[in-house]
């Protein structure tokens, strides 16, 4: 199932040189490194604790992934605190988005909950995933900021 998000309106100025300069780092790009890696999380899982998570589990997880990744108190303790720090405060975003998510996907939540083994597994996942795409997009973004004079 998918859903149109309103994320607010943008003005695209065209330059000079009739270029359209993209409205921000990963807005409308295909990720195929974030679904290979969302899908490796889902085989290992299955293979580790003999799951049967599914595609639809992987778009669960993507979501997931999306949601923290645009939490601005998160992106804030990511860009101001030590990986260390940030790993030990992730669980409690992980849960906010995980319930946010429920009512989408009860199978899915009521798996994780149950398992705190799988549960432990997944959280370390999506936060090496989390810390990883923000850290690429800060990067990203501090390039096309950068003026050469």
């Amino acid at each position: 199932m998918y859903k149109i998000v309103k994320k607010g309106k943008r003005e695209i100025k065209i330059e000079s040189e009739g270029e359209l300069k993209p409205i921000s780092a990963g807005v409308g790009e295909y990720a195929p490194d974030i679904n290979a890696k969302l899908s490796k999380i889902i085989k290992d899982l299955n293979d580790a604790f003999g799951t049967d998570f599914t595609d639809d589990s992987k778009v669960f997880l993507g979501r997931v992934q999306d949601s923290l990744l645009e939490d601005k108190e998160l992106k804030n303790k990511i860009e101001h605190n030590s990986k260390e720090n940030v790993k030990v405060i992730f669980p409690k975003y992980l849960d906010r988005e995980l319930s946010k998510l429920l009512n989408n996907n009860m199978n899915f939540y009521k798996r994780i909950v149950d398992n705190e083994k799988l549960r432990k597994k997944i959280e370390s996942a999506l936060f090496e995933l989390v810390y990883f795409e923000f850290n690429k997009y800060k990067k990203k973004s501090n390039k096309n900021n950068t003026k050469i004079t």
